[in-house]
């Protein structure tokens, strides 16, 4: 289960599919060196979300995802998955 008291960074590591869906809520600074030390609660304050909405997505996310054997992730992999992402991010920015 996801908590507001989590750290974004720790987040993440949980399931990489969370990075898409915090982005599409509008956090699109999750790949900032910053971001994976903030609570789940700091970052949605700084970007003017409401926490509640963002765990009920993550929680939703986290639920209905398959359970398959567990893969972790070193941080140079974390840092380079969130740097894919902001790439694809500011590719579609562009292209709108």
């Amino acid at each position: 289960m996801i908590t507001k008291d989590m750290l974004i960074g720790d987040i993440l590591k949980i399931n990489p599919e969370f990075a898409s869906a915090l982005m599409e809520m509008g956090m699109h600074c999750i790949g900032c060196p910053a971001s994976a030390g903030e609570t789940l609660e700091e970052a949605c304050a700084v970007h003017g979300i409401d926490v509640e909405e963002v765990l009920d997505v993550l929680n939703t996310i986290n639920n209905s995802t398959p359970t398959y054997e567990t893969t972790v992730i070193d941080d140079s992999a974390l840092w380079d998955l969130l740097d894919k992402h902001n790439k694809e991010d500011s590719t579609n920015t562009e292209n709108e």
